[in-house]
């Protein structure tokens, strides 16, 4: 998922991330307008319908709101490279609002990008989302997690904790941060580190299922077995259906194998 907007917060992650004030039509996004928000809803719940009310809403009055919440709908509609296409003209225009509004619309172009396999594009996103030089605290963190989320596409763990280190530099209880940097820190061989960062979001959310899958996998790598599938059996019972539990799956499967062999 970001906050609101989730690397994969798993980037889940949200494309409803948008903080914005009311501004004229046609030259700035007015979250106000109840027209927008209607759309917004319905991204989530029902792309077709969001597409439908964008479409709708564009030949009887027209606004940038109107292209917005076509261009996430069209995302969900799995038209996600013509979503990404048009996210990324938006965030280009300075009259849609300030750097904060337009670095979020580019962080949900990158994340549009990456779910495409395309880590280049999204660091094009990111950077002229980077070069706008956003000064709100949370948007600042979330584009450094971004970042991250592009080095992990790219196999970079290095990197990946760099960018991680910026945004819990800013935002030290930013929990999507910290279990990605435990995830990093797991591929990167430093147990000790991930552990930390997933005591402090468990402290903090003992029922986080992605900090207890990552705590889960942590436990797999070095060896402590039954201390996998509490967490990985856990994971399975609070969040079914989600990736988080096919996942715990798939590594649950593994385990048993192991022990028939």
């Amino acid at each position: 998922m970001m906050r609101p907007m989730k690397p994969t917060r798993t980037l889940g992650a949200s494309l409803l991330c948008l903080t914005l004030w009311t501004l004229p039509a046609w030259s700035a996004i007015d979250r106000n307008d109840p027209a927008y928000r209607d759309c917004l809803v319905q991204v989530e719940a029902n792309p077709q319908a969001a597409f439908n009310m964008a479409q709708a809403w564009k030949k009887q009055s027209g606004s940038d709101g109107a292209d917005h919440c076509e261009a996430l709908a069209l995302i969900g509609l799995k038209a996600a490279r013509e979503g990404a296409r048009e996210l990324d003209r938006l965030a280009a225009r300075p009259e849609i609002g300030d750097a904060n509004l337009r670095t979020e619309i580019y962080m949900q172009a990158a994340q549009a990008w990456l779910s495409l396999n395309e880590p280049a594009l999204a660091t094009t996103s990111l950077t002229a989302a980077k070069a706008l030089e956003p000064n709100k605290a949370w948007i600042k963190a979330d584009l450094a997690i971004a970042l991250a989320q592009v080095d992990l596409a790219n196999f970079d763990y290095e990197g990946a904790q760099t960018h991680l280190d910026e945004a819990l530099a800013i935002l030290p209880s930013h929990l999507d941060a910290l279990i990605i940097r435990a995830g990093v820190r797991r591929h990167l061989q430093n147990a000790v580190g991930a552990y930390a960062d997933l005591e402090f979001v468990l402290t903090e959310d003992p029922d986080n299922p992605d900090a207890l899958l990552e705590r889960g996998l942590l436990k797999k790598d070095f060896l402590d077995w039954d201390g996998a599938r509490s967490d990985l059996t856990r994971v399975i019972d609070l969040a079914p259906g989600t990736a988080a539990a096919a996942k715990a799956k798939n590594t649950l499967n593994i385990l048993d194998l192991r022990d028939e062999n």
